[in-house]
Parts: structure tokens; C-alpha cells; sequence
């Protein structure tokens, strides 16, 4: 009987994968800002903890936006910090705390 269900799963799974639309993947410049926000958020950190969790953050997002450029990020970050204002690196936050969130539950998930 269990796996009567589970085939049934596997077959609705990708007419239920059709129906719902795929999330759009982040881009390359949201990728940049999360860095930015992370890296400057590490500069006035700390907590031991916090510095830990935003150098991830930073290793992360910088490995993201360079996977998808191909470039070094180092120009691209030096030039978007040059136009955004405090305020606007701290507006990016939750934002970019929201993707490292979903990503710790990815991860966590797969581990269990």
C-alpha cells in the first residue's frame, strides 16, 4: 500500500510542479547588494556569533554573484557601495536576511 502512495506522489508531483509558477531565482545585482549590505554590517559587528554568520553571509553572496557574472566582485562592490547611502545598505537587511533564512532551512532539511 506504501508504495501504491508513494508512486502516485511521484507521478502527481510534476503535473503539481507545472501548475504552481517557479520563483524567480535572484539576480546577480540583488546578489551584489546582499554582499555589500553583509559586508558592511561585519564591519560594525561584534558579537562573535553575528561576525561568524555575516562572513558566511559574505562568502556566499560573493559566490553567487561571481558564479553568475564570472567576474570578481571586488569593482562591482566598490562601485555600488560609492551610490547607496548608509541608510540604503541597512534598507537592504530583510531582504537578504530572508534569503540566508531560506537557505539555513534548505539546508537543515537536507541534513535531517
Amino acid at each position: 500500500m506504501r508504495s501504491v502512495v508513494l508512486a502516485s506522489l511521484l507521478v502527481a508531483a510534476p503535473l503539481s510542479a507545472q501548475e504552481a509558477p517557479a520563483p524567480s531565482a535572484p539576480t546577480a545585482a540583488q546578489d551584489l547588494d546582499c554582499a555589500l549590505w553583509a559586508s558592511f554590517t561585519l564591519g560594525s559587528s561584534t558579537d562573535p556569533k553575528l561576525v561568524t554568520g555575516l562572513s558566511v553571509a559574505v562568502a556566499w553572496f560573493t559566490g553567487l554573484y561571481e558564479g553568475k557574472t564570472g567576474k570578481s566582485i571586488n569593482a562591482a562592490l566598490k562601485a555600488r557601495a560609492d551610490i547607496l547611502t548608509e541608510a540604503e545598505v541597512q534598507a537592504l537587511g530583510p531582504a537578504c536576511i530572508a534569503r540566508m533564512e531560506t537557505f539555513a532551512q534548505r539546508l537543515q532539511a537536507f541534513g535531517e
